[in-house]
């Protein structure tokens, strides 16, 4: 197997965290529980209410803020994605015994990144157009979107699994929960064109299409491991060409 070495550069990491809008209050009577990463900020908490009451308030803060309503139903509860000027938002309302269990993310806006290798290269050159039964070759690379929570450089490995499929892997440790890393990627995937298709509480796996559907496919799966006041994650990207 051979190692490649690369660095994501995520500038906007770098510059500023998100903040979390001051219009977005919390359910009245709760006490949220706040997180942050250098591109999240996380807030959950347990309202006293049913979940159609927490919606109701969350509809009527989002019309207040002119911010376009569509909640979406994810099999055990209910989210919300909005794009407010501050950041992303990302809305999760399950109720549960007691109350409803309500957690709300916001992650900087997504913004241009560059994949750069330790080595100097030159700027690869565009595609060639393909002729009448021919299938052009996508070389494998990582998404450059595909980012380390705290916009930290990542070491990748590649592999090949036989036929046209090939993969890169990266493990790394962040100092945080793995409920916290769970949402930063949760959010990044599907915000940069790669749809969640499977997903549990420790990993998740999307498909995207670099070159658009018929070109060549890309299955992204993070899996999270819970470690003494830290998390380890292992992402694999396989490419199917």
């Amino acid at each position: 197997m051979k190692y490649l070495a690369a660095a994501l550069l995520a500038p906007h990491l770098l510059l500023a965290q998100p903040a979390m809008p001051a219009w977005l209050a919390s359910y009245p009577g709760t006490s949220p529980e706040v997180r942050s990463l250098p591109a999240l900020v996380e807030s959950a908490y347990t309202a006293p209410a049913g979940a159609a009451n927490v919606l109701e308030y969350y509809r009527l803060l989002f019309e207040a803020a002119k911010l376009a309503w569509i909640p979406n139903s994810d099999g055990v509860g209910t989210v919300i994605r909005g794009a407010a000027p501050e950041c992303d938002l990302m809305i999760k309302i399950r109720e549960q015994a007691g109350g409803t269990s309500v957690r709300v993310s916001c992650a900087v806006k997504s913004a241009p990144m560059v994949a750069v290798s330790r080595a100097t290269v030159a700027p690869a050159p565009e595609p060639p157009t393909p002729q009448p039964g021919q299938r052009l070759k996508t070389r494998l690379n990582w998404p450059s979107w595909l980012i380390h929570p705290e916009g930290k450089p990542m070491t990748f490995q590649k592999g090949a699994q036989g036929g046209d499929a090939a993969f890169v892997t990266t493990s790394f440790t962040v100092a945080d929960e793995r409920a916290g890393i769970h949402s930063f990627y949760e959010e990044l995937l599907p915000r940069n064109g790669c749809p969640i298709t499977s997903a549990g509480k420790a990993w998740m796996e999307c498909t995207w299409y670099p070159e658009g559907r018929g070109g060549a496919r890309m299955v992204v799966r993070i899996e999270l491991t819970a470690l003494p006041e830290a998390t380890r994650a292992d992402l694999r990207v396989t490419t199917f060409l």
